[in-house]
């Protein structure tokens, strides 16, 4: 089947004054540094359409992402379970997600969800056939696994590290691939859909920002000639993996460097068989019987000062008690994959550890399997087991870490049964 590619860009830079998203505290914008944008991949293989929408925001509640998808299938038609929403989770945009450190931009949310639907409508009317290609390049040295193992067996987050900390070593890999799918028409790109596993928390200056992935995108157009809108970035299994290069615009610029020869000797293929799933899970909430201020003291009480501190604690127990009083409720979220051909893209709704996209991936029936986090959802943090043992920032209880012990394992099987499923109707199909 042939496939049809169109592309759509908007800006959503908020007002100044609006508090920046990702601190534990609240932090009001100054201004602009670099703008927002929202843009769409619109793919059409002649009888199945998918919408692949990227947002330069930390992320996305379901209640957002469905009255989304509810607008853009009143406006073009596409289902509502055809459109993957993914955050590229910069530190340095809107409050997009409900948590005690900041205000929530209530003016400024109602509207989004119009401007992504206007952005799907864009790319829409903009269709026409291409010829695709995956690609992948590989960058191991902007990155650093932020989870540093202690002599005692415990973690320290790498920014929370004092100089004395008897460090043994990171507790992990960082994953240096960035998988990437090109669209072309004629001798002409198109799109460049790319994926990278990485905190988007290069340093702020109180500005509103994309942080590297805006810088990506402007770098990397410049290099291949085409406009930065066209560039789609996603958040890879990123959950606990930070910058070594604290300044963006050398981040990003460093990145896109590896893209253009991973596109040389790629093979351009004239169509592709489009499948989408999307599929229901219920995550376990973790039960917690008291306030954990012994953990909170042990990551955060070295580091900083008193005041910060009691901002730390005061962000905890707000935390704590609104999580407390609502009680154990499970999660209801879903896991979504697109495939196209023999290359799957799946959505992971929150901030998935780096050794379980490893392990998914691993696990998957598909030659490439992409795995797009900060995607449909945020459930918080998505760690492997061993991390609730050895401690850290990503396993202290709040909105941000909320799910049991057992989270990340379901997921990993629920993802390779929907990759599994979906490989099976490829194979049926054919």
């Amino acid at each position: 089947m042939t496939v049809a590619v169109g592309t759509g860009s908007i800006d959503i830079t908020p007002p100044r004054g609006l508090d920046i998203a990702g601190g534990l505290w609240a932090a009001p914008s100054l201004g602009v540094r670099d703008p927002l944008h929202a843009r769409a991949l619109v793919l059409d293989d002649g009888a199945t359409r998918a919408a692949l929408v990227t947002l330069d925001v930390i992320g996305l509640e379901r209640d957002t992402v469905l009255r989304a998808r509810e607008l853009i299938a009143g406006a073009v038609g596409i289902p509502g379970e055809h459109v993957l929403i993914a955050c590229s989770h910069t530190h340095q945009g809107p409050a997009t997600l409900r948590y005690a450190a900041t205000s929530w931009p209530q003016a400024y949310m109602e509207e989004l969800p119009r401007r992504i639907a206007d952005v799907v409508a864009t790319a829409a009317g903009t269709m026409a056939p291409a010829e695709w290609a995956y690609a992948q390049a590989e960058q191991g040295t902007l990155a650093h696994y932020r989870r540093a193992k202690l002599r005692n067996g415990r973690v320290r987050n790498t920014w929370l590290l004092l100089p004395d900390d008897p460090v043994v070593g990171p507790a992990g890999d960082i994953d240096p691939r960035l998988p990437l799918l090109a669209f072309r028409t004629g001798d002409r790109l198109q799109a460049l859909f790319a994926n990278f596993a990485c905190h988007a928390t290069c340093a702020g200056d109180g500005r509103w920002s994309a942080n590297y992935p805006g810088y990506f995108a402007a770098s990397l157009a410049e290099r291949l000639g085409l406009a930065s809108s066209r560039i789609f970035y996603t958040s890879g299994a990123a959950a606990n993996t930070n910058p070594l290069v604290a300044d963006a615009a050398e981040f990003g610029t460093q990145l896109a460097a590896v893209v253009p020869p991973a596109l040389l000797s790629v093979q351009w293929r004239t169509g592709a068989h489009l499948r989408i799933r999307e599929r229901a899970i219920s995550l376990p909430a973790r039960r917690i019987d008291r306030f954990p201020f012994d953990l909170i003291a042990e990551a955060y009480q070295p580091k900083f000062s008193q005041l910060n501190f009691g901002r730390v604690v005061k962000y905890y127990a707000d935390e704590y008690v609104k999580l407390v009083e609502r009680g154990p409720v499970p999660t209801q979220t879903a896991l979504q994959l697109v495939a196209l051909d023999d290359v799957a893209l799946l959505a992971i709704p929150g901030e998935l550890f780096v050794e379980l996209g490893r392990e998914i991936q691993g696990r998957s029936p598909f030659a490439h399997t992409i795995v797009v986090t900060m995607a449909n959802d945020w459930v918080g943090y998505i760690p492997h087991r061993a991390a609730f043992e050895e401690g850290g920032y990503e396993t202290i209880f709040g909105s941000q870490s909320r799910l049991a012990p057992e989270a990340g394992d379901m997921i990993v099987d629920a993802a390779v049964r929907l990759l599994d499923d979906t490989a099976g109707q490829r194979s049926h199909d054919e």
